[in-house]
């Protein structure tokens, strides 16, 4: 049985592969940096998202600009 992808369907789950990983990313990062004492006490998960996603629009960047 072959099941027919739309672009709809296709797209959506791209848009969640992206987030995944990016939370992923984002996550392990923060294990790391809290592991070696490299971040604040008094940080938590949310200061990290802007630094990681200042991360992926750099690659996305990187990316076009090599296309």
């Amino acid at each position: 049985m072959r099941f027919k992808t739309t672009n709809i369907s296709r797209t959506i789950g791209e848009k969640t592969g992206y987030v995944t990983a990016y939370i992923i990313f984002s996550t392990i990062l923060y294990f790391i940096l809290k592991l070696f004492n490299k971040i604040p006490d008094d940080w938590n998960f949310v200061y990290i998202l802007p630094f990681t996603y200042t991360v992926v629009l750099l690659g996305s960047i990187t990316t076009l600009l090599l296309k």
